[in-house]
């Protein structure tokens, strides 16, 4: 039928302009310090809109990333990781207890030759600081609105033409 085309272009566009929307929130928002500092760039350049599909016959529109640590953020790490001491021979931590605090100055310094070396270390599994889905769930009203207005715009228009 004739009406099909309409109404998929109309939603097609709806999607896609969701998509961007989303896209800029999550780099612009959640990647510009609000869950995340920006430190190179890599992950907020990497947010992408993938084209949008049909699937089992549902329009769908996905936003992305291909950053490998992108996922550890969103869901938070499983389990301990090493960290190595790379350009010198030793990591070096001041040590928990080598605080001074004076009274007097109402400073916090570190005591002097009070630092603990390594050559690595075990760090805990890094907690999740989600980005992407609550990105979505803070945008879903908007993108819900945006193609319900679609829709009946293109059923208005292929009424009008019938």
């Amino acid at each position: 039928t004739s009406y099909r085309p309409a109404i998929f272009d109309a939603l097609t566009k709806a999607i896609v302009a969701s998509q961007m929307d989303l896209r800029l929130h999550i780099t612009q928002s959640k990647l510009s310090g609000q869950v995340l500092r920006r430190r190179t760039g890599r992950l907020s350049k990497s947010i992408f809109a993938a084209p949008v599909t049909i699937e089992n016959g549902t329009l769908v529109g996905r936003v992305g990333t291909n950053v490998e640590y992108a996922i550890v953020h969103e869901l938070g790490g499983t389990k301990e990781y090493e960290i190595r001491a790379k350009s010198g021979k030793a990591l070096r931590f001041l040590n928990p207890g080598g605080f001074t605090f004076s009274a007097k100055t109402g400073r916090v310094s570190a005591d002097k030759g009070n630092y603990i070396y390594r050559r690595s270390v075990m760090h805990p599994p890094a907690k999740a600081r989600p980005f992407m889905q609550p990105s979505l769930e803070e945008k879903r009203p908007s993108i819900l609105e945006r193609v319900n207005k679609a829709c009946s715009e293109a059923c208005v228009t292929i009424e009008r033409n019938l």
